[in-house]
């Protein structure tokens, strides 16, 4: 009946999403929250849990969102909780390791799956609670945190400007390189918001490079779609074969990316060959609501939102439920 409900109000109200909905979101994220702000990827209670920043970032993003269209403090405070917690835990070289355990026995596994999207979700996590807050003096606190995390997708970027995933892992991965252009484009409108100049300038003058290299070394021509890897030897990784990682990297290509005509044509492209609208999976849905609106088609992206609401929703793990408001918000 619940279920129905909303599918009807949703039918009945469509953008923007009633607020009661938009709060539902928000306070399940917030229920993967410790008190001393890590952000879980599992509930609580779990004995076998684990934060990954790079999840924590995204649910981070969406407790902004959330607070932006229902102005309770509580999202904002969950927020700010987060990146305090991430600023805390960044080691020297700008990485930050996952953790596992319970809440008040996290340990450090030692390692991270990306040293470069790590830290520009964490960049464009401390710009969206700026913007959601216009909190300015907090800002000016974080900037240290957010000069560490550039330096972290410094540590492998490499001169196509297109970054190595970590050290140890040289391959070049669409999505990584889409969320650090990301990061470094926030931190320049960060460092611009601030009045420093000249990292701002620095910043932005390095994120159209990487924004370049994105579209003149990552699309493949003979697909018409983006390469999902690139390897040190040149070789490209690519088709719209498979979900993961070859569909999934697309569609985020189209929904982070500016906006382009070669994206959206991308997304019409995809669309008539995958048929996404039969599709029952809750996280490809996201996906391809997220993508939706990066090609500007709200009549798709108010389709895929009708079928993730006449679904289990709120099931989701913390990032995709920050996805699903970035959707439905942003």
């Amino acid at each position: 009946m619940k279920i129905l409900l909303l599918a009807l109000i949703f039918v009945v109200s469509s953008f923007p999403l009633q607020e009661e909905f938009i709060r539902k979101i928000g306070d399940k994220i917030l229920e993967y929250q410790a008190s001393d702000g890590a952000l879980f990827l599992y509930p609580l209670k779990r004995n076998d849990n684990i934060v990954i920043p790079y999840f924590s970032n995204y649910a981070s993003i969406g407790l902004c969102l959330a607070y932006g269209k229902t102005k309770d403090r509580k999202y904002l405070e969950g927020a700010k909780a987060w990146l305090n917690w991430y600023a805390s835990h960044l080691n020297p070289d700008g990485t930050i390791f996952d953790y596992k355990g319970i809440p008040s026995k996290l340990k450090p596994t030692g390692d991270y799956d990306s040293s470069d999207a790590y830290a520009g979700t964490f960049i464009t996590a401390v710009w969206y609670f700026y913007k959601a807050s216009q909190d300015k003096r907090y800002l000016k606190e974080i900037y240290k945190a957010v000069k560490i995390a550039v330096e972290g997708v410094k540590l492998t970027l490499q001169e196509d400007n297109l970054t190595y995933a970590k050290p140890n892992y040289p391959i070049k991965y669409l999505m990584d390189n889409v969320e650090t252009w990301r990061g470094i484009r926030d931190a320049g409108r960060i460092a611009h918001a601030l009045g420093y100049k000249e990292d701002g300038d620095n910043f932005t003058s390095l994120s159209s490079a990487m924004l370049k290299s994105i579209e003149e070394n990552l699309w493949d021509k003979e697909h018409n779609c983006y390469a999902w890897e690139l390897s040190p030897n040149g070789k490209r990784s690519s088709g719209l074969s498979g979900w993961y990682p070859e569909q999934m990297a697309n569609l985020m290509a189209i929904a982070l990316l500016p906006f382009s005509e070669r994206r959206k044509e991308l997304y019409l492209a995809m669309k008539e060959k995958l048929s996404p609208f039969n599709e029952t999976d809750l996280e490809k849905l996201i996906w391809w609501g997220m993508a939706a609106k990066g090609a500007k088609d709200d009549g798709d992206v108010e389709l895929f939102l009708k079928r993730i609401f006449e679904s289990d929703f709120l099931s989701l793990i913390p990032p995709l439920l920050g996805h699903l408001l970035y959707i439905i918000t942003d």
